[in-house]
């Protein structure tokens, strides 16, 4: 049970929380399949890992992992601009991470 406090402020119920979890790992299982099927088509591959990135948007090391991991791929196919996105948008993630973080702390 949430305390008044978590409700006042939004926080969603547990049976709210564990309905959100569960549809988000059943499209990350369907996007694994979807990438283990997909190796031959680098376009598709390209999609689900970005895709697939996205899906963590509220875990910012296994986001960035997924765009590493994407960049990587544009890389082996010598896709230099799509690799060089990747690492700006890496950038650009880390950048608000640390500023939301001073901003916690600025609070505090």
């Amino acid at each position: 049970t949430l305390s008044p406090a978590a409700r006042a402020a939004g926080a969603p119920t547990l049976a709210e929380f564990a309905a959100e979890l569960a549809a988000k790992v059943d499209t990350l299982v369907t996007n694994q399949k979807a990438i283990a099927n997909s190796a031959h088509d680098p376009e598709r591959l390209a999609e689900l890992y970005y895709r697939t990135s996205n899906g963590y948007s509220d875990s910012p090391d296994l986001r960035l992992t997924w765009l590493a991991n994407l960049g990587r791929v544009h890389e082996e196919l010598d896709n230099v601009a799509e690799a060089a996105q990747c690492k700006l948008l890496q950038a650009a993630l880390i950048v608000m991470y640390l500023e939301a973080r001073a901003a916690r702390a600025a609070a505090s």
